[in-house]
């Protein structure tokens, strides 16, 4: 039989389960840890992370931010080995160049990082078409599991379900647009100048790669 965790101990073992999962995220992306093990801490917490007990705070009317981690970790937990497997995926996956095999990681900072438009482009290119094979398919399957997972929770979509936490996208969306409209102009002529300056490309040809090496700035190094 369901017994719902009352909120003042929920607030506190969210704490814990946070720290744990923020510790495995960056030992891991950090490279201090080669494999990605999230679904371990959501079974060590098992009763924070269940459909029941997200329905149970919102019945109650407990604070957003904690109607709201409990709905994040509904969905988390129903996607914790799909994660982990992206991840891990991830950090095994090499992309082949210059006869090397780079790790996958490894290639925005090496495309930032090379002078040569043609090289980095080619680099770029070689990493999509890795990301498309290997890491798309489960990305694919991750947003479909997320939205029947938000479904479950009454919300039919993901902007429906963080509106119910009072947070308002839509809002934002119509300020940011209203900024970008004001700012456009400006920006399109600035960034033109820099590209053509620091890359020596104009905007018109730049590609991704090329603004990659914009941002990394290299004449500012020490």
């Amino acid at each position: 039989m369901f017994v719902p965790i009352a909120v003042p101990e929920y607030r506190d073992r969210l704490e814990e389960m946070t720290a744990e999962a923020l510790q495995e995220y960056y030992a891991h992306s950090a490279g201090h840890k080669r494999l990605f093990e999230i679904a371990a801490i959501y079974e060590r917490h098992a009763d924070l992370s269940t459909l029941e007990q997200a329905r149970a705070l919102a019945d109650d009317g407990a604070p957003a931010e904690l109607r709201r981690f409990a709905a994040e970790a509904y969905v988390g937990n129903g996607v914790k080995h799909l994660s982990e497997d992206i991840a891990n995926t991830e950090a095994e996956l090499t992309v082949e160049f210059d006869g090397e095999a780079v790790p996958y990681r490894e290639v925005r900072p090496r495309i930032m990082n090379e002078p040569d438009g043609s090289r980095r482009r080619d680099l770029h290119a070689r990493r999509c078409a890795a990301t498309e094979e290997h890491l798309n398919p489960m990305y694919e399957e991750a947003v479909e599991l997320e939205r029947e997972l938000t479904a479950d929770l009454g919300a039919a979509t993901v902007i429906e379900l963080y509106e119910g936490f009072a947070y308002d996208p839509r809002a934002l969306e119509r300020e940011t647009s209203q900024y970008l409209a004001a700012t456009e102009g400006l920006y399109l002529e600035r960034i033109d100048a820099a590209l053509r300056e620091r890359v020596g490309v104009a905007l018109e040809d730049a590609a991704i790669p090329d603004f990659s090496r914009l941002w990394r700035a290299p004449e500012f190094d020490a």
